[in-house]
């Protein structure tokens, strides 16, 4: 995955509770990483669709972060 998309990704998640991250991320991971297996185009609006669901995620779950 590009660092931006990684990088904004994470970021998102930082707030969302911990089961909930690593369940999105994931999803996330393995949707990016057979999107690029197969050919696709890292800078593709997929990747973007991606970054959106997981800032989706942490406007939902994001208050509800446990410590």
């Amino acid at each position: 995955m590009e660092n931006n998309h990684a990088t904004e990704i994470s970021k998102a998640l930082s707030n969302v509770p911990n089961e909930v991250a690593l369940i999105a991320l994931t999803d996330i991971d393995k949707r990016v990483s057979d999107w690029l297996a197969s050919g696709g185009d890292p800078d593709a609006p997929y990747i973007q669709q991606q970054v959106n669901y997981a800032k989706r995620l942490s406007q939902r779950f994001g208050t509800q972060k446990n410590h």
